[in-house]
């Protein structure tokens, strides 16, 4: 016992600090062309993963005889594999489905939580027809669905049960359950009965048309029956479903022209959907997936919804299927940033899942079709900034893809005509511009504002609300070192705006090369003079309080570090702060994005923008705001206590 507590209190200190990525992601073969036995296939297609409740991975393929889709003449077999290791090895190559009259295609899995039953949902075709050819109907002659179900993990198999009569139309040439993913269980209905609901997104063709429309296909009595929703308004084409925090469920698709990916949300539980919208990034026609890996309902420090797909030859083109990545959303889907590269080669298909322990693993396919592949990594690769749960926003322009969709925390990319810069020197703490003695690491990269193009604005996932009694803070580091000419009358605005581009709080350098703060209405106090030779770090502190009782009162904070001749504290417990606000003003805004704009004659600069909750986590990187010491120090203490108590 003694032992335990004392390596718990130490796992303490150690996870207080900034997060580090992983050395390297891991790469595992999952199905090999030629190399899975006698009832193994030379072509392995359309990859889908699953984790069993016991934690063990299954991966699904296409087993096919030749590269063709449906229609080649050829059967395809339905296969799976099992990992009990986390996706370190795979074993027990098992066909769920073959026929040598037709070929069964498109696997499903999705897990009933309640009972830990495994369902694989496949689609049946005439092996010699098309999927776009075959007739309307519900016979063997056009599409058919199945299912198999699996009460161990899968390790075994039921029967197949034909469930095409419950999601097909009769007027319907097809019902194609279009894999690339697992389905998902819902838990944040408003509607309690629609909790439980097992769900995935499929196709369908109307008649004869060759036009793919998306429905969704679900089961709320644990998969006795099935049932199909409203067809999706416009056309699209393979689709994966998400359920956002408010309970509304978000319905991804690939796109059957254009560049963007077609989006729908449903308020129903996938009974209906809205009107289609697009995506916010290049992304070429292919099977992507859409998952969820953390949620503030669930206890987690942030919301994400995790995306993969190809990032396009050349790297953020989204041309091709070429070079794998992974987007992160921060704003419950509106918008996905921060583009990680897994693969440097090509990645077609692919199907992602939170694994056990918490790291990430992307099923894709790779060419020609001969294998499938397993990458593994970790949540730190994907955010190898600082990530406190004190730190709601930061960017450092540190993403080599797409340096204004960098960062984490936010809602979208910057704006603007200001130019990221991408030089390693750029950053502010590298060669030329250098805050000496800063408490964190900075990126390489930075964001520069010239006369020419000078703005930069870009919204928060998390809004600021003065209608409640909570602190926050914003941090950036400007300067004005690349500057040329005189600094008279070049200021630089730093604005909090609310939804309606508002400034709420602002603060910068004024025309007087004076730093300033100003809050409600014009309540502007000035601080010490701009050094234009040095780099700043600025420290905006937000105390609000409920607008909604008499006596509360919102105020503003400055403080501005000077490198090389100011030292930043670890909090800022006693710190002699330029205060705004001090009266009866009270605001009930919500501030939702921040802007910058610099003079029309000035060039500036700034880098490493950070908004949190406390002090530390934007101005001396702690992830908490007690020192790691006195943690430690208070586990010695009970580990001391404890070993002497056993010693009575």
């Amino acid at each position: 016992m003694r032992l335990t507590i004392v390596c718990s209190c130490l796992l303490i200190v150690l996870t207080t600090g900034p997060a580090t990525a992983s050395a390297a992601v891991q790469f595992t073969n999952v199905f090999v062309g030629g190399a899975e036995g006698a009832s193994g296939t030379a072509y392995y297609r359309i990859p889908s993963l699953v984790v069993a409740p016991n934690d063990d991975l299954i991966a699904f393929a296409e087993a096919r005889r030749t590269q063709p889709d449906v229609g080649s003449g050829y059967p395809i077999d339905v296969a799976c594999k099992r990992s009990t290791d986390g996706g370190a090895t795979w074993h027990s190559y098992t066909v769920l489905a073959h026929d040598n009259s037709y070929s069964y295609t498109e696997v499903r899995p999705v897990v009933d939580a309640s009972t830990g039953t495994l369902y694989a949902l496949y689609t049946q075709w005439p092996k010699a027809v098309g999927s776009t050819y075959v007739p309307p109907g519900l016979g063997n002659n056009s599409s058919v669905g199945f299912y198999r179900s699996s009460t161990d993990y899968g390790q075994t198999w039921n029967a197949a049960v034909n469930i095409n009569a419950q999601v097909k139309e009769p007027t319907w040439a097809q019902v194609d359950f279009m894999s690339g993913g697992g389905g998902i269980q819902l838990r944040w209905q408003s509607a309690p009965a629609r909790n439980g609901r097992m769900i995935f997104s499929a196709a369908m063709i109307e008649g004869e048309a060759d036009i793919f429309r998306d429905i969704a296909i679900y089961s709320d009595d644990h998969g006795i029956t099935w049932h199909h929703s409203d067809i999706a308004p416009d056309s699209a084409d393979e689709a994966q479903i998400v359920e956002l925090t408010s309970g509304d469920l978000l319905m991804d698709a690939r796109q059957n022209s254009g560049t963007y990916r077609k989006r729908w949300i449903s308020q129903d539980g996938g009974a209906t959907w809205g009107a289609m919208y697009t995506g916010d990034i290049p992304v070429t026609g292919v099977n992507a997936s859409l998952i969820r890996y953390s949620a503030k309902r669930d206890g987690d420090d942030r919301d994400r919804i995790l995306f993969s797909a190809p990032l396009g030859d050349p790297v953020g083109s989204g041309s091709d299927r070429y070079n794998l990545g992974v987007w992160t959303s921060y704003d419950e889907g509106k918008t996905f940033i921060n583009p990680v590269q897994i693969d440097s080669s090509y990645a077609g298909y692919s199907a992602m899942q939170k694994l056990p322990g918490g790291t990430i693993g992307v099923l894709y396919e790779k060419p020609v079709f001969t294998k499938i592949q397993l990458a593994k990594f970790t949540l730190a690769d994907l955010e190898s900034q600082p990530s406190s749960s004190h730190l709601t926003h930061y960017d450092g322009f540190g993403n080599n893809i797409d340096r204004n969709r960098g960062g984490i925390g936010w809602s979208g990319s910057w704006t603007g005509t200001g130019a990221a810069t991408n030089a390693d020197s750029a950053r502010l703490g590298g060669t030329g511009l250098t805050f000496a003695g800063s408490p964190f690491p900075t990126e390489s990269g930075r964001m520069d504002l010239t006369p020419s193009h000078n703005t930069a604005e870009r919204q928060l996932a998390t809004p600021i609300n003065l209608n409640t009694n909570s602190t926050a803070y914003v941090s950036l580091l400007i300067s004005q070192a690349l500057e040329t000419g005189s600094l008279s009358g070049k200021p630089l605005d730093i604005q909090l705006r609310d939804a309606s581009e508002v400034s709420r709080a602002a603060f910068g350098v004024n025309g007087s090369e004076q730093f300033y703060i100003d809050m409600l209405g014009n309540n502007v106090h000035t601080t010490s003079a701009l050094n234009g030779t040095a780099t700043y770090l600025m420290v905006l502190k937000i105390v609000s309080q409920d607008a909604g009782q008499s006596g509360n009162f919102d105020q503003i904070f400055l403080k501005t570090f000077q490198s090389g001749v100011d030292t930043i504290p670890n909090t800022d417990a006693g710190l002699n702060w330029t205060l705004v606000g001090s009266t009866n003003a009270n605001s009930s805004d919500i501030l939702d994005r921040i802007a910058l704009t610099g003079g029309s004659a000035a060039t500036w600069t700034f880098d490493e923008v950070r908004i949190g909750d406390t002090f530390g986590a934007v101005a001396s990187n702690l992830e908490a705001p007690e020192p790691a010491s006195v943690v430690l120090l208070l586990c010695a203490a009970v580990a001391l206590l404890l070993f002497g108590l056993r010693r009575r």
